[in-house]
């Protein structure tokens, strides 16, 4: 049987043009709405960096532990929220709640600060942290520089800084896909489940006075501060939305919008001092989450130890 290449050839052409003109001359438009959306995270206050008789050069370390005493879920609405409600079968129907973000704070924290007087009026400062929770852990840090007064009594020290931290969440997409072709229109919806987890930076700023008195066992410390935290900061996780290669033009938007938590705290402390180079630090740090409507108050006791060189 002799295979004519010609008419073979003439096939896969005729096919071509007819698949081209099937889905090739199609537009295709998708709508991206965030539903439900949870996550898990630390607060990142401010680290306490305190200063007693530091000189240029000096470096100090600071392990430290806190608790988070009173934790529970802060709720929020984002913008653009999908607000309809979508049919998943015949007997279940999905809809957003009115506040469509909830906020697990971690309770547990740990971590090192290193604060490094490279001259008698700034300082640069960093640290690490792990806040562990259950089958999770969400490391973090801090990066930043401060500018001080210079060995008197009270020290009074401005930081200005960035927190790095990772954030676990789990958020529901619903995604409209409308297809217009010279064939006609159609329009179908989808929902979606993206989990996964996302490194965030935000700033921070803070005050600190503390005294200063070398030959004294207790000295006292006060700090205020303001920072943020992006809570949504995320690209979709596992979740592939359908993609259409041969259209003419496909546009998304991408309407699931971000969160970012702004939050006030106040930390009131002592200092004991075991030597000239190691003391005991012991604070409560007051956090307003200013975000939610009518806010959140929590309280974070801490201790760390700061071993000066």
């Amino acid at each position: 049987m002799k295979i004519n290449l010609l008419k073979i050839s003439s096939s896969l052409i005729i096919i071509t043009i007819i698949h081209t003109c099937l889905t090739g001359c199609a537009t295709v438009e998708q709508t991206i709405y965030l539903g439900d959306a949870e996550v898990k995270a630390p607060f990142t206050p401010p680290p306490a960096h305190l200063n007693i008789n530091k000189e240029s050069g000096s470096i100090t370390f600071s392990p430290k532990f806190s608790v988070l005493t009173n934790p529970h879920q802060i709720k929020g609405s984002t913008g653009d929220r999908y607000s309809s409600s979508y049919r998943i079968n015949d007997t279940t129907t999905y809809r957003t709640r009115n506040k469509n973000l909830q906020w697990t704070p971690l309770k547990y924290n740990l971590g090192l600060d290193m604060d490094i007087k490279i001259s008698n009026h700034v300082s640069l400062f960093g640290g690490i942290s792990t806040s562990p929770g259950k089958s999770i852990s969400l490391e973090g840090g801090n990066i930043g520089i401060g500018f001080h007064n210079h060995l008197e009594n009270p020290i009074i020290k401005f930081d200005i800084g960035l927190n790095i931290q990772k954030y676990e969440y789990f958020a529901v997409s619903i995604v409209n896909t409308k297809i217009s072709s010279p064939f006609g229109e159609e329009e179908y919806w989808g929902i979606y489940g993206d989990k996964g987890n996302s490194v965030n930076f935000n700033p921070f700023l803070s005050l600190t006075v503390n005294s200063s008195d070398e030959t004294s066992y207790l000295n006292y410390f006060g700090t205020i501060g303001v920072f943020s935290q992006s809570l949504l900061d995320f690209e979709p996780g596992e979740t592939r939305y359908n993609y259409f290669p041969l259209v003419i033009n496909q546009t998304t938007v991408d309407k699931r919008a971000g969160y970012i938590s702004y939050s006030f705290y106040a930390s009131p402390g002592l200092i004991f001092s075991l030597n000239e180079y190691f003391r005991i630090v012991v604070s409560a740090k007051f956090i307003g989450e200013l975000s939610t409507s009518g806010g959140s108050w929590f309280t974070i006791p801490s201790a760390q130890l700061d071993f000066q060189l």
